[in-house]
Parts: structure tokens; sequence; C-alpha cells
């Protein structure tokens, strides 16, 4: 997320919270409606593994996707530091990545290289099962 988006998060939460207004994200580490997303994401059910270092992989279910980062979830009780250094495999390929934040089984993960569009569906194609190539509007 750019600077600016950060300070007009920050900005538009602290007024939330001037007002009373709940779900602000003010201290308790939620997001609002109001972040502001740098990149879309996608929706997908896949199973991956993550792994952290030269450790033992974890399975787990990919289940959002972006051009810079992913979710996985299921990941049981595994522990993972922010901005640790992760892989995550997908199929036959690995892509690198560092923790952004991890709780309750779920982990996102930053890609140290962007994804382009056609990664991106070919991912989701992976995913969905679907029969045809999927084509993303940019």
């Amino acid at each position: 997320m750019s600077r600016a988006a950060v300070r007009w998060e920050y900005f538009v939460n602290k007024a939330m919270a001037y007002f009373g207004m709940t779900g602000t994200g003010m201290g308790s580490g939620t997001m609002t409606v109001l972040t502001i997303r740098a990149h879309k994401r996608y929706a997908t059910r896949q199973p991956v593994r993550l792994r952290a270092g030269r450790g033992k992989p974890i399975e787990g279910l990919l289940i959002e996707l972006s051009a810079e980062g992913i979710r996985v979830s299921n990941l049981g009780p595994a522990q993972f530091d922010i901005g640790q250094t992760v892989t995550v495999e997908v199929g036959d390929t690995d892509y690198q990545g560092r923790i952004r934040w991890a709780h309750d089984g779920i982990a996102g993960v930053r890609l140290d290289r962007a994804l382009h569009c056609p990664e991106i569906a070919q991912l989701l194609e992976l995913g969905r099962g679907a029969a045809e190539p999927m084509r993303l509007a940019s």
C-alpha cells in the first residue's frame, strides 16, 4: 500500500473513531470498508503448501489472490512472524514472498515479484478448474 493510501486510511479511521463510529480499525487491528486496495482481489480455492525457509511445508488453502499478494487459510496452529520469508508452492510453481500478517490459521503473503495478468488468470483457472482459458480485463 502506498504511503498516501496509508495516510488516507489513518485519517478516515481517526475521524470515524472521533465520531464514535464502530469498525474503525483504531487499535483493534481490523480493516474498514474504506480501506483502499492497490490491486483487485480474486477469490479462489486451491490447495497450496507454505514453507518458511528450509522448514517443512505446511498444507493450506489459497483463498484469495492479487497481483502482489495471496491469502492462505487452513494452516492450523502454525506460527509465522511478520516479515518472515516464505515459499508458496502452487502445483509445480513456487512463489517467493514475505508474511504480511498471520493469525488463526490464516496468513497474508506479499509476493516478492508481482504477478502479471496471464499468471493470475492461470492460477484462477487452476483453482476453478476452468475448461477454457480465462481473460482478465486490465
